[in-house]
């Protein structure tokens, strides 16, 4: 089977985009390059060739998946702007990102460390909350950037891997998925603006959905 038409750029995407569906559904050790390349539409000689293991490939994916997220986020606009930049942030993780974060959550079972596969690159999405959390967070307020940006990690990796699981849990599987999701991520944007002083004129949508859903008014 050849390569797909196109050049080098449009090959290594298709691979990758393989390896990531298959390596979050599968495990990285349950999947063989042949079947990668059986998905990429290529010879397995060219995913070799392009990368030569597929722990290069879980790691590109990471670093990729990272870039888009970086891509999104806004650390040096107003209050209300960087917000709604880190909500776009949250929802990518739990839509077009998804698949990465499965893959991310595969690895650290498998026992991989994905964090390890980067040859020192930081794991791009928590490095960037972690920043926007520095970078927002008025002087005088204290917040264990650390911490908070690891728990808000873990909520929207169980999102990504669990939604359904935890939506029966608390009642709501009547419920639209896509409006649970939405729910779900002003919360943790509402939380974050809590974390960081922020009035409610910055919290915009989130901060509505905290007001009628009873919550504490800023």
């Amino acid at each position: 089977m050849g390569a797909p038409h196109g050049d080098a750029a449009i090959t290594r995407q298709a691979i990758l985009l393989a390896a990531r569906e298959l390596f979050a559904a599968h495990g990285v050790d349950g999947v063989s390059v042949r079947r990668v390349a059986a998905a990429a539409g290529v010879n397995h000689a060219l995913v070799h060739r392009y990368f030569g293991t597929k722990d290069e490939m879980v790691a590109e994916i990471l670093l990729a998946e990272g870039e888009a997220m970086s891509a999104l986020g806004r650390p040096e606009a107003d209050a209300g702007a960087s917000l709604d930049a880190l909500r776009q942030v949250f929802d990518h993780a739990l839509t077009d990102g998804r698949t990465s974060l499965l893959l991310m959550l595969r690895a650290e079972i498998d026992g991989l460390a994905p964090e390890s596969l980067l040859a020192g690159a930081p794991l791009r999405p928590l490095r960037l909350l972690q920043g926007w959390l520095a970078e927002n967070a008025p002087e005088g307020v204290e917040i264990d950037q650390h911490a908070l940006a690891m728990v808000i990690g873990a909520a929207l990796m169980g999102l990504a891997s669990c939604q359904p699981m935890l939506t029966a849990g608390v009642g709501l599987e009547g419920e639209e998925p896509d409006e649970v999701r939405r729910r779900c991520v002003d919360l943790l944007v509402g939380v974050v603006a809590v974390a960081i002083g922020a009035g409610p004129e910055a919290l915009g949508a989130a901060g509505d959905g905290l007001e009628q859903d009873g919550g504490p008014e800023r």
